[in-house]
């Protein structure tokens, strides 16, 4: 029984941690997790420190919104998350669908798309004249 109870409630926080990342923005749940840092303070006896109430501060305003409904279903000793619910969700069908519509324009993707690919561009064009050198050697040789 309590072999159980340890089961679920680990499973639990697994699912709620999950739920959570519905309510946060993408920033907010990086930096979240970063801020795991929190375990080390208390580890080493830092709880009175400027640190410490730090990510205390960040933990509490990123929980501002967070509430709703984690359900699970429980099968031959397994749980399986069945869904999550939250009024302040920032999850939109009609945005992760990318349908047409006011909200998204495809058009918005060319300049990310530019920008994060530009390493990739300049690795490509410093190796093609990087090739280039080696053959215009060769054939100087």
């Amino acid at each position: 029984m309590v072999y159980m109870r340890l089961l679920v409630e680990q499973s639990s926080w697994r699912h709620m941690t999950s739920s959570r990342s519905s309510a946060l923005t993408v920033p907010q749940w990086r930096s979240k997790k970063k801020w795991a840092i929190s375990s080390l303070v208390v580890y080493e006896g830092k709880w009175f420190t400027p640190l410490r109430e730090a990510i205390q501060a960040f933990v509490e305003s990123t929980q501002e919104y967070v509430t709703g409904e984690v359900k699970f279903k429980l099968y031959k000793g397994n749980i399986i998350k069945a869904g999550t619910t939250s009024p302040y969700s920032l999850y939109s069908e009609s945005l992760a669908s990318f349908t047409t519509g006011d909200l998204y324009d495809h058009h918005d993707a060319d300049g990310f798309i530019t920008l994060f690919g530009l390493p990739l561009k300049v690795r490509a064009m410093k190796l093609l004249e990087l090739e280039n050198k080696k053959t215009i050697n060769c054939y100087n040789k």
